[in-house]
């Protein structure tokens, strides 16, 4: 059994704490303004963009073996609690792989298991890439980029309610930014949590 530690990250907790901190450092700016008083306001944009960071980035070991692939946690994401099954190659349906050396995901009927592996990434991995995708295709799988799996299978939905969640916030507080403009920053931040939760299906 081949082993592997990969940094890998969620694309879509990164892209709404990108879009909660943006909103978040308006907000934030303003109520220091109001205050003439910035200790609080950049002590909370600061602690928010590590909590998106520790929720965006982990740690992962993989196992490759002949029959199947297993999973765990050097350093794992907060909310993702459960031990994900080992995935045996007779059940993949399909992979997602770009450039060749980045392993987003791995679906099999039942389920997706999300990888995206970042960089730095070793040569040892890329030739094992290589490997994985030629027992994919002779199982009968497929190998496609995210690109095509973004525009064919993939369903967005929950990012575009929290940035639509987001913008409805900032329209409607706007004129009382002085005294509700910290919910500008957890509110949305909650919808994001709330999403996290909901893809938890997705891990098993």
């Amino acid at each position: 059994m081949t082993q592997y530690e990969l940094n890998v990250g969620r694309g879509s907790r990164l892209l709404i704490g990108v879009i909660i901190s943006g909103i978040s450092a308006l907000g934030l700016f303003l109520y220091g303004l109001e205050n003439k008083n910035f200790i609080l306001p950049i002590t909370l944009f600061i602690l928010l963009i590590v909590l998106i960071y520790k929720l965006s980035f982990a740690k992962m070991i993989l196992k490759f073996s002949i029959d199947k692939i297993e999973i765990g946690w050097k350093k794992r994401f907060p909310f993702d609690n459960k031990a994900i099954e080992p995935i045996y190659i007779k059940d993949i349906e399909m992979i997602v792989v770009d450039e060749g050396k980045f392993l987003r995901k791995i679906i099999t009927k039942d389920r997706i298991v999300e990888i995206n592996n970042g960089k730095p990434v070793s040569h040892d991995f890329v030739r094992f890439l290589e490997t994985f995708i030629e027992s994919i295709l002779h199982n009968n799988g497929q190998v496609i980029d995210q690109k095509k799996y973004f525009r064919d299978y993939d369903n967005n939905f929950y990012v575009v309610i929290t940035s639509a969640i987001s913008i409805f916030l900032i329209s409607r507080l706007w004129d009382n930014i002085t005294f509700y403009s910290l919910l500008i920053l957890f509110i949305p931040l909650t919808a994001y949590i709330v999403q996290i939760r909901k893809n938890k299906k997705n891990w098993r």
